[in-house]
């Protein structure tokens, strides 16, 4: 949620209890009654809306990661030393500073990256599969290397599926505080007219409730939302 969206919840709050306040008002007068039933099932439709955006899914995803990069980093540096010890022990000048490996390397590399690199031991060690049996790496090993490689591709999508899912909520969001400015500024800011005269105090205290904003966020934001009235509403 932006800004400006935050002042307006705020603002939606106030005119609810408002209203609540004043319900035997306006309850003879069905249009505006419609609209006030309307505006009520949307109230808590955003604050649902906005609390589902604020559950930080890429946190858990993040979490996860930490583990899977953990395995990663750790079956890639046991190929890689076997590979390397290998290297030495055959004098393998091609082989040594393809096998040359840390932990650092990994941990600093993108997700990506890291990927990259193990993909380059693991295919390093299916080329020297016979030779590696003696440096305590077997098929096995060499599997549970190719396995950590695909469980860590696999989390890396995690972040942007949950980026995704956000950018939804967000548009559902949007389109929420439209249709609540829309009952407001179009139906309900209009028909308060009806009252001013009859029920002055109810009519004052609507229009203060439509006026309450974030004066710290308006600043910041430079803000020139209008002030709503029974003439026109604000955006």
């Amino acid at each position: 949620m932006n800004i400006k969206q935050t002042a307006k919840q705020n603002m939606h709050r106030a005119v609810l209890l408002a209203l609540e306040e004043n319900a035997s008002i306006y309850a003879s007068v069905p249009a505006f009654q419609n609209a006030v039933d309307e505006f009520k099932a949307l109230v808590p439709a955003i604050d649902e809306s906005t609390r589902l955006q604020l559950k930080s899914t890429i946190e858990a995803a993040t979490a996860e990661k930490t583990d899977t990069e953990t395995t990663l980093v750790n079956e890639t540096v046991k190929v890689a030393n076997a590979l390397y010890a290998m290297a030495i022990v055959t004098d393998n000048e091609t082989l040594l500073p393809k096998a040359r490996m840390t932990k650092s390397m990994l941990y600093n590399s993108s997700g990506r990256s890291a990927l990259v690199l193990a993909r380059n031991i693991l295919s390093l060690a299916g080329d020297y599969t016979e030779g590696l049996a003696d440096y305590g790496i077997d098929a096995d090993a060499i599997t549970q290397l190719e396995q950590a490689i695909n469980a860590y591709e696999q989390q890396l999508a995690g972040p942007r599926a949950a980026i995704s899912g956000r950018k939804s909520i967000t548009a559902q969001i949007a389109a929420l505080f439209a249709k609540a400015d829309t009952l407001l500024n179009d139906r309900m800011d209009k028909m308060m007219s009806l009252f001013k005269t009859s029920h002055p105090d109810f009519y004052s205290v609507y229009f203060n409730a439509r006026n309450i904003i974030n004066t710290t966020a308006r600043k910041q934001k430079n803000d020139t939302e209008e002030t709503p009235s029974e003439e026109g509403g604000s955006d």
